[in-house]
């Protein structure tokens, strides 16, 4: 236990093989700092690298100096603890287990507008993404749309790091494809967007097909997406103001939720027809979860084509002060359309 590992400072290669490291500053830092050196690669294989990172310079590894196609690659061994990563030089590669990583907002937003069919990123630090650097905003939705009009699935592995998404209007991301399926997974997100109506605060997932597993929240979610389906799994949700912590749009999305936990100063999940021209009936299934929120009841419904609602097993909301009976309520406006719950 000491403050640093090992330093491989212009080292051209070098290879990192069966270490363990429990240091408060870095464990590892490798690269070159004269940027004659080309095509490094650093490999990090079968070790436990662990930081308490002692100042904000120092990280579980630091990739410095690097230029001209230079490679860090860990292997799915490697295990990394405390602050992931430091890189100086955007156009370095890192690798982990042939999955590219993405160590600030300009590597990340260049994966998530590839036009691969199947499109993987992990970070390695907490990533700034300022939402205009995902190319032009979708007119009317809002949304902004990644990969290509033939990708079929993206996989965002935040890898136990956060995720913010800058902007000043609508933090709505979908894809090209409207049939593909984006994946988020592993780590904590949020959004910079204070206040507003919740198509402008939430973070808005719109027109394709969801699976968000093992994320933490630091605000409210919203799904828009007509006809798809949006699977929910072991996920918190944090709501500091009077919001709902997931707004569904009434456009025929099938939701399903297992293991979710909203702690909320506001409300629970609303479907809600507004801003819809034709609502379609909403499919949610709710299982394994646990509410802690102000106001309303855990389910609000307001909607002209109603809602299939599937309660159960395991739910609580015993700490739902408005309503820790009954899970279901029908907006006031919608009474006429009670039978369509």
């Amino acid at each position: 236990y000491s403050k640093n590992g090992i330093n491989l400072n212009n080292t051209l290669n070098a290879v990192v093989d069966g270490c363990e490291f429990d240091v408060t500053g870095y464990a590892v830092r490798v690269g070159v700092s004269n940027g004659s050196y080309s095509d490094a690669i650093f490999n990090i294989n079968n070790s436990t690298l662990k930081s308490e990172y002692a100042d904000n310079d120092d990280a579980v590894i630091v990739f410095r100096g690097i230029y001209n196609d230079s490679e860090l690659i860990l292997d799915a061994d490697t295990k990394l603890e405390g602050k992931r990563l430091v890189i100086n030089d955007s156009d370095a590669a890192v690798w982990v287990d042939g999955v590219i990583g993405a160590c600030n907002a300009n590597a990340l937003a260049e994966v998530l507008l590839s036009d691969a069919v199947d499109i993987e990123v992990i970070l390695m630090s907490d990533i700034d993404l300022p939402i205009s650097s995902l190319g032009q905003q979708t007119g009317g939705s809002g949304e902004y749309k990644l990969g290509g009009e033939n990708t079929e699935s993206i996989t965002i592995d935040l890898n136990g790091n956060k995720l913010n998404i800058t902007t000043t209007y609508w933090s709505g991301i979908g894809a090209k494809n409207d049939d593909a399926t984006i994946t988020i997974k592993n780590g904590v997100m949020t959004s910079s967007q204070p206040t507003g109506t919740w198509n402008s605060y939430d973070i808005t997932f719109a027109n394709c097909n969801y699976v968000i597993e093992n994320v933490e929240f630091e605000k409210a979610i919203a799904f828009t997406n007509a006809g798809k389906n949006i699977t929910v799994k072991n996920v918190k949700i944090n709501e500091s103001h009077d919001y709902y912590a997931i707004w569904i749009s009434a456009k025929g999305q099938t939701v399903e939720i297992c293991g979710l936990n909203i702690d909320s100063d506001g409300r629970g999940i609303k479907i809600d027809d507004q801003y819809v021209d034709a609502p379609a009936k909403v499919t949610l299934s709710v299982c394994d979860s646990t509410f802690a929120t102000v106001k309303k009841a855990a389910i609000m419904v307001k909607s002209a084509a109603g809602a299939h609602i599937v309660w159960g097993p395991n739910n609580d909301i015993s700490k739902v002060q408005a309503d820790c009976t009954i899970p279901v309520w029908i907006d006031e406006d919608s009474a006429n359309k009670f039978d369509l719950v």
